[in-house]
């Protein structure tokens, strides 16, 4: 951290195994003075911590995709390409409760963002919730998208895929036949003049 001074202390974290069920686990917990996270001045910030499992909320399940390696074209420095697979459920495009990943600040550019999966998988589909900050904020929901998955290393267009026009303030599905692959990909146009970004990305797998 480059002579920064960090604190660690022992910690607990709550988590749902894969049937649902709470469980905790010791984990590390770290630190770090507020003016060197993402280059802030030199001020303070109050940070509340649950004292107690029954007032910490508990991380998703294990699922592909937050087992899944996240990469993209581009993220802004301040939004996170973890948002896209960590659980949280999003109430509207311009959710500002949650983490979120953006394009931000390229404009009418063509960008992707990719899941590279732990072991090969049969995938029918994806959900994808749009991040859209109108009427002030610069994000729109894309102008287009489609969908990708890597073969033999190559990324190929999904045949047939049936995927639903860019809409705000729900989920967005592409589905298609069931395919075994290693990886999924989307990529998007974005509007003229305007950013883009994630809030949430599902994978659906084939049963």
């Amino acid at each position: 951290m480059g002579g920064v001074i960090s604190l660690s202390m022992p910690a607990g974290a709550l988590f749902r195994d894969e049937n649902g069920e709470v469980r905790q686990q010791e984990v590390t917990a770290k630190a770090i003075p507020y003016y060197a996270w993402c280059h802030r001045g030199a001020s303070e910030m109050v940070v509340w911590m649950p004292r107690s499992a029954e007032n910490a909320a508990a991380a998703p399940p294990p699922t592909l995709a937050n087992r899944s390696k996240v990469t993209a074209s581009f993220v802004c420095p301040t939004d996170s390409l973890r948002a896209v697979n960590d659980g949280a459920e999003p109430e509207r495009s311009a959710d500002g409760s949650i983490p979120r990943m953006t394009w931000w600040d390229h404009k009418g550019t063509a960008e992707w963002i990719q899941y590279e999966f732990p072991e090969p998988a049969r995938i029918e589909g994806c959900a994808v919730y749009w991040f859209d900050d109108r009427p002030k904020g610069g994000c729109r929901i894309p102008q287009a998208w489609r969908v990708l998955y890597r073969d033999g290393g190559a990324w190929k267009p999904v045949p047939k895929a049936k995927i639903d026009k860019p809409a705000a303030n729900r989920w967005n599905e592409a589905r298609f036949a069931p395919l075994n692959t290693d990886g999924l990909r989307i990529e998007v146009q974005l509007q003229d003049g305007f950013s883009g970004g994630i809030l949430e990305w599902k994978l659906l797998e084939a049963k």
